[in-house]
């Protein structure tokens, strides 16, 4: 069951980065194209792929700001010497007594 999800998530991102690549491919190869005035397939599929760059700007911006923090934090965690926490006079026995 959890292989089953995992592959459905994994492909729902290929599917997802395909559209995000695609769509910009499309305005290239589309970009001179003879427009045949009101109803034109190619100008309503150039509008729905704008519409879907448009809806998944702000998701990208906020995936690349958190995978940011995240390696910052990352970095920060990895350059604190967490051994140091363990050296306590009890750690190290030592006794102290007058």
């Amino acid at each position: 069951m959890a292989g089953q999800k995992r592959a459905f998530a994994l492909l729902l991102c290929a599917a997802l980065l395909f559209l995000l690549l695609a769509s910009p491919a499309l305005f290239v190869v589309h970009a001179n194209h003879d427009c045949s005035g009101e109803g034109c397939e190619i100008c309503a599929l150039l509008d729905l792929c704008a519409l879907r760059l448009r809806q998944f700007a702000p998701a990208l911006i906020h995936v690349a700001w958190i995978a940011a923090v995240a390696r910052r934090l990352y970095l920060c965690a990895a350059n604190v010497d967490f051994s140091s926490a363990s050296r306590t006079l009890v750690a190290l026995k030592i006794k102290l007594s007058n």
